[in-house]
């Protein structure tokens, strides 16, 4: 069974899998969209979460990872851009070693 498939049944290749894969496993050929290489994937999910008919899926990545948006969702610019802004991901590394439980976790 290959990691990742492509539901062809489902798929508008749209292309959206195609520019958001940081691997370049996608690619549209014939009008149908293709994996290439699929050994390569790094299992981040951004194929999966931007598919607007969920027609890909990776053996490896639980579906349920990917809650659906409420439909009708509507969010101000403003709103939006304030969020973005205030996104912060700071982080600072301690000298000492982590259990392998935390690790696995």
């Amino acid at each position: 069974m290959a990691k990742i498939q492509v539901d062809d049944e489902k798929c508008i290749s749209c292309g959206d899998c195609v520019v958001a894969c940081s691997s370049g496993l996608f690619v549209a050929k014939s009008e149908k969209i293709r994996v290439l290489d699929e050994e390569y994937c790094n299992l981040c999910g951004h194929c999966v979460a931007l598919c607007p008919t969920e027609a890909i899926t990776i053996q490896e990545i639980d579906q349920r990872e990917f809650p659906a948006l409420p439909g009708g969702l509507i969010v101000p610019p403003e709103t939006l851009a304030t969020f973005l802004r205030s996104r912060r991901s700071c982080k600072v590394f301690a000298e000492k070693e982590v259990p392998r439980q935390v690790l696995e976790k």
